[in-house]
């Protein structure tokens, strides 16, 4: 796309990470963000809520929880989405009891929360 003067910004990097990780290629969605950073262009929360989604999904929860401890230490501040996609991640790895300490967390932090997540962790 760069060769066509084509200018990319985050919707379009975001986009094309989600694509990736929908794909199930994660890998290749963290070369993605590595482009990004080498053009001087920093993820955001929605960039690391795609990944975080995607590392659940697959099953891969404990690095979910490493892209959350990233998003922290550059200033980003986790939100429903990624709560959401942790709480999901934990219950499809039947980790129930890690799924209520994540929505606690979430409570302390003064996330919002949803009907969504109150049905996945109050059996």
């Amino acid at each position: 796309m760069m060769e066509n003067d084509i200018s990319l910004d985050i919707f379009t990097y975001n986009i094309l990470i989600d694509a990736y990780c929908k794909q199930g290629m994660i890998l290749e969605a963290i070369d993605i963000v590595r482009t990004m950073r080498k053009l001087g262009m920093e993820p955001n929360v929605v960039t690391y809520n795609i990944l975080v989604d995607a590392y659940c999904k697959e099953g891969m929860v404990s690095r979910a929880e490493d892209i959350v401890d990233m998003m922290r230490k550059q200033g980003i501040e986790p939100n429903v989405v990624t709560y959401t996609a942790l709480i999901d991640g934990h219950c499809l790895q039947n980790q129930i009891d890690k799924a209520r300490g994540v929505f606690q967390l979430m409570i302390r932090e003064g996330c919002a929360t949803n009907i969504h997540i109150s049905n996945r962790t109050n059996p």
